[in-house]
């Protein structure tokens, strides 16, 4: 009997927990019994899978594993179906009715939500706001800056997208206000907002151009203090299109572009250690490690990796390898007599410049006399250049040398981008730069010779 007793209360014991979890649950018409239906979250413009449920006889499931609702876009996931819907900060549990048809047309109810509503209404305001873009785009094609009237038109072509601006930013405020406190609200509004200032000679004296103002102030609208921000696809392409349209799209432009964004987001840790996974993941795909270096030097924590690609992990792992102070790796290659040379064996120098080159790259051709002017000045007070060149042919190589005599330390594994010297210094074009100090320290990684060539003359 003591045995039977201890079983029943198990058995309550487990039907209460069950209830107690049971945050997210509902009905769904015209799915067999044993379907596996799917949670998913927005994180970025990913999405993570939170749990998973099955449809028994009577269309009923229930997602068992969730301890609480979080803040964000999610997607409820059938075979080949998928369905948006927000959840809030407000929310506690959510009841779900679906069916195959409203399903297949990527809706679904959630009952007793203001919160649904309020993002099937935005859904509807988010594709008039795209079609105004669209319009605001076809204009900005039309426009010719060798027009004889360019100046007229500009300003003519500026007014207009005030107006659209102000158009778009009134919809959305009315909306607002008859949805308060809810996600669409309070998250994706200001995603979609566009932030636009009327100049003015007589009263503003900081910023005379939109695009001046909308380099500091384009992400004035959003709450970064709210996880909950990034949980959507549209925080994503909100910074994307900042980086595309309002910085200079140079190194030192990115640069700036990334202090700017990153300060902003320091109010939450959460959301700046996903905008510095964003960035790396950006760099990676275009090679850009001079600037991801910068990133991992000033911003990057261990809490980054969260949305980072298997690929790019294993570029960080070298990338850290490589920020300024670490000890610059050694390599072991040929000088053009064939002797084995370390760049270790370098001693008794204030700066080494290791350069990454080959013989038919245009861009190291070009550098070539002005390294050799910076080479002359600056050889007497201390500077090397150790310059390892990504060829595989050894006549074109010694040939290059000879033909513009080239005086530094020239060595090579003549395997083209199958060097270890290349691989571990990830190096991915040509020219590339790094200088060291006297100690074999990292100082700094460039991709451009004025780059190098302004730290050089600091340095020196």
């Amino acid at each position: 009997m003591k045995q039977l007793y201890i079983l029943i209360v198990f058995l309550l014991s487990v039907q209460v927990v069950n209830s107690q979890n049971k945050l997210v649950y509902g009905k769904l018409e015209g799915f067999e019994e044993g379907t596996t239906l799917y949670l998913k979250r927005f994180f970025g413009a990913t999405e993570q899978k939170i749990d998973s449920a099955i449809v028994d006889k009577n269309g009923s499931f229930s997602f068992n594993n969730i301890k609480q609702l979080k803040s964000g876009l999610h997607h409820l996931s059938i075979k080949k179906y998928n369905a948006l819907f927000p959840i809030s900060k407000q929310d506690k549990s959510l009841e779900i009715e679906a069916s195959l048809t409203t399903l297949s047309n990527g809706k679904l109810n959630i009952k007793n939500s203001k919160e649904q509503l309020a993002f099937n209404e935005l859904l509807e305001i988010y594709y008039t706001i795209e079609a105004q873009k669209d319009s605001i785009i076809n204009v900005f094609k039309t426009a010719n800056r060798f027009d004889k009237k360019y100046k007229a038109k500009s300003e003519e072509f500026n007014a207009f997208i005030t107006e659209k601006s102000k158009s778009i930013n009134k919809i959305l405020e009315t909306f607002t206000a008859k949805y308060p406190n809810t996600y669409s609200s309070e998250v994706l509004v200001p995603l979609l907002i566009i932030p636009y200032k009327e100049f003015s000679v007589s009263t503003d004296t900081m910023y005379d151009t939109k695009e001046a103002y909308l380099h500091y102030h384009f992400f004035d609208y959003i709450n970064f203090k709210d996880e909950a921000t990034i949980n959507n696809s549209l925080f994503e392409e909100k910074i994307l299109e900042y980086f595309k349209l309002y910085i200079m799209p140079t190194q030192e432009g990115i640069k700036e572009g990334i202090d700017i964004l990153v300060k902003k987001t320091s109010a939450n840790i959460v959301v700046k250690e996903f905008v510095v996974g964003l960035m790396l993941n950006l760099l990676s795909q275009t090679n850009n490690l001079e600037v991801a270096e910068y990133l991992i030097k000033n911003y990057y924590t261990d809490g980054c990796d969260s949305n980072l690609k298997p690929e790019v992990l294993g570029m960080l792992e070298n990338l850290k390898k490589l920020i300024p102070g670490k000890p610059a790796p050694d390599i072991e290659l040929i000088d053009v007599n064939s002797k084995r040379i370390k760049l270790s064996e370098v001693k008794n120098k204030k700066v080494i410049l290791l350069y990454f080159w080959s013989s038919g790259c245009g861009f190291c051709k070009e550098a070539t006399p002005k390294l050799k002017e910076l080479y002359s000045k600056y050889k007497k007070d201390g500077l090397e250049i150790f310059a390892v060149s990504l060829d595989n042919n050894f006549v074109d190589w010694n040939a290059y040398i000879e033909e513009n005599k080239l005086e530094w330390i020239n060595a090579s594994e003549l395997k083209g981008w199958q060097s270890r010297a290349a691989e571990a210094y990830s190096v991915t074009g040509t020219p590339t730069y790094f200088l060291l100090d006297g100690n074999h320290k990292i100082i700094s990684r460039q991709s451009t010779f004025d780059g190098c060539k302004k730290l050089v003359e600091e340095l020196f």
